[in-house]
Parts: C-alpha cells; structure tokens; sequence
C-alpha cells in the first residue's frame, strides 16, 4: 500500500511502500479515505513525539474516515466509518491507503451529512475540545478566555463553551477574528499585537475564572494563570497545567488528552455535528504525495485543519 511516513529514526519524511496491515480480532481494517494533520503528527515527523516509544517504518495520522475493509463487533465491511486513533500504542496511522485501528479508539460510523473533508477534520481536535470544556465545566455566564482559538481545537472549543452559555474570549489573529466571533466568542485579543495578560485584566478586571490554554507550554501557561483566582480552573491542550503550582494557588489544573478514551466523547460531537449544531472548519484539502509540504506550513502556523485526501470518496 502507498504510504506516507518515516523509515527510521531521524528520516524525512517521504513517501513508503508497506503491506497492508493484519488487523488483529479487535481491531478494523479501515480503507482510508482522507486524514488530516493534527500537532501530534508534527511532533512524530519530528522526532518530539513524547508517548513511549516508536517502532519504525513509522505512519503518522490519528484522524481518519474510510471503509470497512475487515470488520469487528457490529462493523461490517462496507460499513463507512471515521475516527482517531486514541490508544498510546501507534506505530502504522491513517497517512496511508488502509489503517488497521483498535476498537478501543474512537470509532463511529460516518454521518451521510458530513463530506469526506468534514469527516476527517472533526474527531481528534473535538474530541479534544469536548474533553476540555467538559472538565472546565464553564457555567452561563461565566467568562473562558481560549488561548489558541484560531486553530482546530480552538474553533471547536469556542463553539462548546458559548453553547453552555458561556462569555468566551478568545485570541485570534486579525485575519480569524471574524471567524471566531462568528463561532461565538464575544471578545477577541491580537496575541500579536497586544499584551495578552494586559487585555484580558481590561476585559476582566475581576480576573478570568475559566481558561483553556492550547498553544502554550509550562512557563507561559502559568503567567497565564496569574488572571485566574481561587476556585477557577485552567486546561492545557499541552500537558502544561502544572499541578503542584496551581493547586497550591487554589486553581484546579487540567491537562487534557485524547489517549484512553473511546467513541463515547466522539459520537457527542460527532451527533452534534450531524445536526448542524456543531460547525466543521477546513482551512485546505492535499493530495497524500503533497504531505512533506503540508506538514511544514501546519507547523508554521497554518489557521484551520489540512485534510489529506488519500483516494477518492
């Protein structure tokens, strides 16, 4: 099968020519259709993947929608499904022309509604986000500030945290302020042109009780976390939320992760999305081949989500 991935330690990242992997008895053998890029992607490409360790030739890709090729409890073949691959053990993901995955990911079967490019931009970052605002648990009223709104999870995030009523600000860079106001945050901060802990007191000079932060790392979460008082909650997307630290300040720390959670978060958005209720954001759609290229302009920053086409719907 055509793939895309790393050979060994240290490679670039190139295209593979693999077998066709044997799925295991809990396990789907799933015709992929298209995937896309996620952070944990990049961080696999580059050699910064921190989850245990990699076995080589390495196929990076945790979303995916495609065909039952070898079913397993109620899927069948033929059977159209999409999900992420949430088990700690990776090693062969959805950057390739068929994707054996765990049952105990998060597996749904694939709404008519969505379109192949919706399919696979939606589960890992909405499971993401769902997990976060599920644990920050903002009640109405109550101000979010979402660090990182521009991107997926972030535009997933927002949409979350205003359906319970929530006062979301968010940053953004000038040219997604539009966007994410339209997704439902109220205020938006230029992290680029402003100082983000200076605009935040303006807008709330009685401190931010709710944050999820999910670009940054440890040091500047916490400064962050100076606008948080006691009894507020902070998230990270990037296992930043210190825990030793912001306990000890009163604040309930959350890092939020995907890994060891099945299909019960991604059949809540995925239902949500089904209805209308939730909004899918692609930024851009590649070809397979086209992925060294898309990689580094998702790492350069790239708003939105790349969805790699790998055949045709």
């Amino acid at each position: 099968m055509r793939a895309v991935g790393l050979a060994g330690p240290g490679a670039g990242l190139q295209q593979l020519e693999l077998e066709v992997p044997e799925p295991r008895p809990d396990e789907l053998l799933v015709r992929v259709i298209a995937s896309s890029i996620n952070p944990v992607d990049a961080y696999i490409v580059n050699g910064t993947y921190g989850t245990g360790e990699l076995s080589y030739p390495v196929v990076p890709g945790r979303d995916f929608c495609g065909v039952v090729e070898r079913g397993a409890d109620g899927f069948e073949p033929g059977d159209r499904v999409l999900g992420c691959w949430t088990v700690p053990e990776f090693q062969l993901g959805s950057w390739a022309q068929y994707l054996s995955v765990p049952l105990q990911s998060a597996v749904a079967r694939w709404p008519d509604v969505l379109s192949a490019q919706e399919a696979a931009a939606l589960p890992l970052a909405a499971v993401t986000a769902q997990l976060a605002i599920d644990a920050l648990a903002p009640n109405a009223g109550e101000t979010v500030l979402i660090v990182g709104a521009g991107g997926a999870v972030g535009c997933y995030a927002v949409q979350l945290a205003a359906r319970r009523g929530a006062r979301v600000i968010a940053t953004a860079k000038p040219e997604a302020e539009q966007r994410v106001r339209a997704l439902g945050a109220a205020q938006t901060i230029d992290y680029r042109r402003d100082d983000l802990l200076a605009a935040a007191r303006e807008l709330c000079p009685g401190g931010v009780p709710v944050v999820f932060d999910i670009v940054n790392d440890k040091p500047e979460l916490l400064a962050l976390a100076e606008l948080v008082p006691a009894g507020g909650r902070v998230a990270s997307a990037r296992f930043a939320a210190d825990r030793r630290v912001l306990s000890g300040r009163g604040v309930t720390p959350i890092n939020v992760i995907a890994n060891g959670h099945g299909g019960a978060v991604l059949a809540d958005v995925l239902a949500m999305a089904a209805a209308g209720a939730l909004q899918v954001l692609v930024s851009d759609t590649r070809p397979l081949d086209a992925l060294p290229d898309a990689v580094q302009e998702f790492e350069r920053g790239s708003a939105g989500k790349i969805v790699i086409e790998v055949e045709p719907a």
